[in-house]
C-alpha cells in the first residue's frame, strides 16, 4: 500500500500569526535636507552606454529618464535619486544646478 511522505501531510494546527506593520515615526529630514531639496537640483547626463550592463543598471537608467548617450535630465536632489545614481555612477555624470 502506498503511503504519503511526511512532507505532504498538512501541518497539525499551527497557530496563525497575524502580522501588522508597526507605525514608524515621521521622518521630516531636517532643515539641512529641506534646504537642499528646495535649492539644489541635479543635472544627470548619460556618458556611457547601458548595452551589456546588468538589467538592474539598465532599469535604473530608464527610471532616471535616460536611455542614450548625451541625454540629460534635471532631477530633484532626493535620497531616492542619489541612491539610483550610486548604482549607475560609472555610466553618468552628475552636476549640481540651482533651480532659481
Amino acid at each position: 500500500m502506498w503511503r504519503a511522505c511526511a512532507a505532504s501531510t498538512p501541518a497539525s494546527s499551527s497557530p496563525r500569526v497575524c502580522w501588522r506593520p508597526t507605525k514608524r515615526p515621521n521622518r521630516t529630514g531636517g532643515q539641512r535636507c529641506a534646504a537642499r531639496r528646495n535649492d539644489v537640483a541635479l543635472r544627470v547626463t548619460q556618458v556611457r552606454s547601458g548595452i551589456g550592463r546588468k538589467p538592474p543598471q539598465r532599469g535604473t537608467l530608464r527610471a532616471l529618464g535616460l536611455g542614450r548617450i548625451g541625454k540629460s535630465r534635471i532631477l530633484n536632489d532626493r535620497p531616492e535619486v542619489r541612491g539610483m545614481l550610486v548604482v549607475v555612477s560609472h555610466l553618468v555624470e552628475v552636476e549640481e544646478v540651482s533651480e532659481s
